[in-house]
């Protein structure tokens, strides 16, 4: 099967995933307008440290929105086993490693007591590293993704 050929098996769980990735993507590219019209109670709580965060959340939601879609159009596009290893890494990087700089970053910059951002963090990050695991381990032992992305 060449790389852009049509696959032997796409549907079930795996269009699921995709989709999701999709909805997730759109979900946060709809949410970037609205951090740049805060209320006014929110911008005057933050003061000047609102431009950092206003930075920080649109960079983040940037980040999921073109890591989801490109996963999104390599699932749909590319059959080879190489993409689902890319995604498994991708899952891993937009939903863990996102998260936990973005509760980080966001916790430093707008001043919150470290004991608390390190709360919000574990809670934010054990729920993506649930999110991702389980994926993972249906990306890795599925025979329909052994079939629609062949190792050879």
């Amino acid at each position: 099967m060449t790389v852009t050929g049509t696959p032997r098996k796409f549907g079930g769980w795996l269009m699921l995933l995709v989709v999701g990735l999709a909805l997730f993507a759109g979900g946060m590219a709809l949410r970037i307008p609205a951090y740049f019209d805060p209320l006014p109670a929110v911008e005057a709580y933050y003061g000047e440290r609102w431009v950092w965060l206003q930075a920080i959340f649109t960079i983040s939601a940037l980040v999921v929105v073109f890591g989801n879609f490109y996963l999104c159009l390599k699932l749909l596009t590319d059959f080879r086993w190489w993409t689902v290893r890319l995604t498994i890494a991708g899952l891993w990087l937009i939903f863990c490693a996102r998260s936990m700089i973005m509760s980080l970053a966001t916790g430093l910059v707008a001043g919150i007591d470290l004991v608390l951002v390190v709360r919000q963090t574990a809670g934010n990050l054990g729920l993506m590293t649930a999110f991702a695991a389980i994926w993972t381990v249906y990306l890795l032992r599925s025979k329909r993704v052994a079939e629609t992305y062949p190792r050879a």
